[in-house]
Formats: structure tokens, C-alpha cells, sequence
């Protein structure tokens, strides 16, 4: 029962491009791609789903390791499974961010990942440009004797953790509908629709918990 079709989803507007192993991938009319996992072996999510600041820390190692950042970390209950959203930013080169959003459905033997992959192209940071003049304006950014802004980026989850590279202003829900074709709005766009649409095939729920 643990094969790439136990765990389905809408994908209506999805243009499958193929299969390979543990591995089935769709792209969108945007470019970005979604795939479904399947992983064998015990899930390696750095704790239980019940302690969400164990599970934050291991992410953020992870991102950084990367060369990225968290943009969120949260439990989620998905077709009555438990679950883990999670959004990284990772930087490209030479310019730009790719978004990876990703629900993680972990059992004790294995887990199934549903991931969304967008990636800046083009002009790059014009939500970070706009947003960033918007809040100078309103006086909400100060800057260090050398002229970096020291409260525009932070972490999303701890005010006292400090990083070369974390989330920043711009990348609050809140701009989402600001810049709908940003790939981060569009990752959010995805992980919504899919969080939705998942669905989990009886068996498999009535396989072990992950415990952590």
C-alpha cells in the first residue's frame, strides 16, 4: 500500500511530467513545480510534531546549511493525519530566492512529502524593494552607523536569534495579495490548494504514528 498513489490531490491545473522511483512531478503554467514523495525509513524531522520549537530548530539548521532561511514552520492536521507545512528560502545564483513549500505527512516506517518549488526569474526583489521603501516611510526600519537596516530582516518564530539571512517584511502573508505573482505568493497559493485536496488513502492511516 506504501506507493506513490496512497496519497492523492487535486491536480487539475497541473501538467504531469513524469514519474521516477519514490518520485511524481507536475509543473504549473508559472514554471514552478510540484512533486509527491514517498521516503522509506523513519522520518528525520528533528523531534516530535508536539514540540513545534524542536521541529523549528532542526528546519532552520537545515535552511541554513542550504545557504537559506525558514519562512514557516507549523503542525498542520491533514485528512485527519498529522502533518508539517514548511516554506525555506533558499538563495540562487547569481540573483534571486527560490521558495520550497512542503507538506510533510510523517509515519513511524516512512513519510509522503507534497512539495511546491518557485523560483524568482526575471526582475528579481521588487517585493522586497517596494515593501522595504513603504515601511522606511512609515518609520518602522532603522538602520546601524554603517547603514544596514537592523530590524528588517528577523526570525519569524524567535526575536532573539540573529542570522546573516532570515525572513524578512515583505514575505508576511499579509503582502500576498499585493504581488500574486511573486513565487512566494504563488508557493502559498499551492500549499493552500493542496492542503485542501490531499487526500490519504484509508490503509495507510491505520499504518504506526511517527512519534518522533
Amino acid at each position: 500500500m506504501r506507493s506513490l498513489d496512497a496519497v492523492t490531490f487535486d491536480a487539475g491545473n497541473l501538467v504531469l511530467e513524469g514519474e521516477e522511483g519514490n518520485l511524481r512531478q507536475w509543473h504549473t503554467a508559472d514554471g514552478d513545480f510540484v512533486s509527491l514523495n514517498y521516503y522509506p525509513g523513519t522520518p528525520d524531522l528533528g523531534g516530535p510534531l508536539g514540540d513545534i520549537e524542536k521541529m523549528r530548530t532542526a528546519y532552520r539548521k537545515t535552511a541554513v546549511r542550504a545557504g537559506g532561511a525558514i519562512v514557516e514552520v507549523e503542525p498542520r492536521v491533514i485528512d485527519d493525519c498529522q502533518a508539517l507545512r514548511t516554506i525555506l528560502k533558499i538563495l540562487q545564483q547569481p540573483k534571486g530566492v527560490i521558495y520550497i513549500g512542503a507538506l510533510t505527512l510523517p509515519f513511524r516506517d516512512f513519510s509522503y512529502v507534497v512539495k511546491a518549488q518557485c523560483a524568482e526569474t526575471g526582475t528579481t526583489g521588487m517585493r522586497d524593494a517596494t515593501v522595504f521603501t513603504v515601511i522606511m516611510q512609515k518609520g518602522e526600519i532603522s538602520f546601524d552607523q554603517d547603514g544596514t537596516p537592523n530590524n528588517w530582516m528577523r526570525d519569524p518564530y524567535d526575536p532573539a536569534i540573529s542570522l546573516p539571512f532570515m525572513r524578512n517584511h515583505s514575505e508576511d502573508p499579509a503582502y500576498d495579495a499585493d504581488f500574486p505573482g511573486h513565487p512566494l505568493s504563488r508557493a502559498r497559493d499551492l500549499l493552500r490548494h493542496l492542503e485542501r485536496t490531499v487526500h490519504v488513502a484509508p490503509a495507510l492511516k491505520s499504518e504506526a504514528k511517527f512519534e518522533g
